[in-house]
C-alpha cells in the first residue's frame, strides 16, 4: 500500500490507484515495541483505512521531547511515548500537546512488561542490601519513568538518586554491556525484557514498585486537536478498535500481527508480556499527578501541570461511545 501513495504533508488527502483517498497520519516514536500493537493491529485489520487513514511512521529522535517542536510545527501529528518531564516542562513553555489515550499502564494484576534487570553474576536475589548497590551503574533515563521506577526502588533501601550512578547507552548495545560487566542494570520494556532476563535478574519490578503508572501514551499536536481534529477523531476511534482486539490475547491473528510488526518469532512473541492498555482508552491521571510530584522534587520538572493542561480526552471518550454502540 504504502508504494501506491504519494506523501505530502500530514492531513491532506493521498490517492491509491483505485482513487479513493486516504489521509496520512505521522506518528514519531520506537516502532517495534509491544506498546505499539493496538497501532499495528489497526493498521493490519483496516481499521485505519476504514477511517479513511494512513498510518505511517516516521524516523526522528526517541526522545519525546526533542519532537515537540515538530509536532508544534505540524510536521509531526502525533508521538507514542512514554510518560517524561521533558513533556511537562515543554507544555508548561507553550507547547500545543496533549496527551489523548493509554498506551500502556503498569497494572499490579497482569504480569510485569517493564522493570530493571540487574546482572546475574552480580544479583544473586533481588534484595541485595543498601551497601552492595551503592555506586551501582544504573542504564537508565534518571528524568524518565526508568529514572522513577529506580527511585521508588532505592527509596525502600535508605537511598536516593545520588547514591548510584546513570549511564547513558542506546538500547540495543545495553544487554551487552551488562553481561561485559560495563554496566550493572538495564531498564527494559517489552520486547527487550524477557530476553534480557536470560541468565540476568529481576531486581525492580514495574507492578511492585510503581503500581498503576501511566507509562506509555499517545500525544497529539495541534494539526489533530486543532487543525483537523475529525481527522484525530477518526484515528482514535480506529485505533481503540485495534486495543479491543489487542485485548482479545494472544489469538493466532495478534501473534501473527505482532511478531511480524515487533520483528520476533511467534513463538517469542507468545512467551511476553503484552502491555496493559484500556479498552476506553482512558489515563490513570492520579499516577501522572505522582509522577509530576516526584519530577518537580527532583528537580527536573518546573511545576505540576493539571489534567487540564496536558491531556485531552475527549477524542478516547467519543469513540468509546461510537464503539459501545456498535456493539450492542
Amino acid at each position: 500500500m504504502l508504494s501506491l501513495l504519494t506523501v505530502v504533508s500530514g492531513g491532506c488527502s493521498k490517492r491509491t490507484e483505485d482513487g479513493s483517498a486516504l489521509q496520512v497520519v505521522r506518528v514519531s516514536g520506537r516502532e517495534a515495541v509491544m506498546s505499539n500493537a493496538p497501532l499495528f493491529i489497526a493498521d493490519e485489520e483496516g481499521f485505519f483505512a476504514r477511517e479513511g487513514i494512513k498510518l505511517e511512521f516516521v524516523a526522528l529522535s526517541t526522545d519525546l521531547t526533542q519532537n515537540i517542536p515538530a509536532l508544534d510545527q505540524e510536521k509531526l501529528d502525533a508521538i507514542a511515548a512514554q510518560v517524561n518531564v521533558g513533556f511537562f516542562n515543554a507544555i508548561a513553555k507553550g507547547a500545543r500537546s496533549r496527551i489523548v489515550v493509554d498506551r500502556g499502564h503498569v497494572d499490579p494484576s497482569s504480569c510485569d512488561f517493564m522493570g530493571i534487570v540487574g546482572r546475574g553474576s552480580l544479583f544473586r536475589s533481588d534484595d541485595l542490601p543498601a551497601d552492595m548497590l551503592r555506586g551501582r551503574r544504573f542504564a537508565v533515563n534518571f528524568a524518565g519513568a526508568s529514572g522513577y521506577l529506580v527511585d521508588r526502588y532505592l527509596s525502600t533501601k535508605g537511598l536516593t538518586m545520588g547514591d548510584v550512578s546513570f549511564v547513558t547507552l542506546p538500547d540495543n548495545v545495553q544487554l551487552q554491556a551488562l553481561q561485559s560487566g560495563s554496566i550493572d542494570a538495564l531498564f527494559a520494556t517489552e520486547p527487550r525484557l524477557t530476553p534480557s532476563l536470560h541468565g540476568n535478574r529481576l531486581i525492580v519490578s514495574g507492578n511492585k514498585y510503581t503500581p498503576g503508572l501511566q507509562y506509555g501514551i499517545l500525544v497529539f499536536g495541534p494539526s489533530l486537536l486543532v487543525t483537523h481534529r475529525d481527522l484525530g477523531q477518526r484515528f482514535i476511534k480506529a485505533y481503540l478498535r485495534g486495543v479491543r482486539q489487542y485485548n482479545q490475547g494472544k489469538t493466532p491473528r495478534n501473534v501473527d500481527i505482532i511478531s511480524r510488526r515487533v520483528k520476533l518469532n511467534a513463538d517469542t512473541a507468545r512467551s511476553l508480556c503484552w502491555t496493559p492498555i484500556r479498552n476506553d482508552g482512558s489515563l490513570d491521571t492520579a499516577s501522572i499527578q505522582e509522577f509530576q510530584k516526584w519530577g518537580v522534587e527532583q528537580r527536573h520538572q518546573i511545576r505540576v501541570l493539571s489534567e487540564s493542561e496536558y491531556d485531552d480526552l475527549e477524542f478516547a471518550k467519543q469513540a468509546t461511545a461510537e464503539l459501545d454502540k456498535k456493539n450492542r
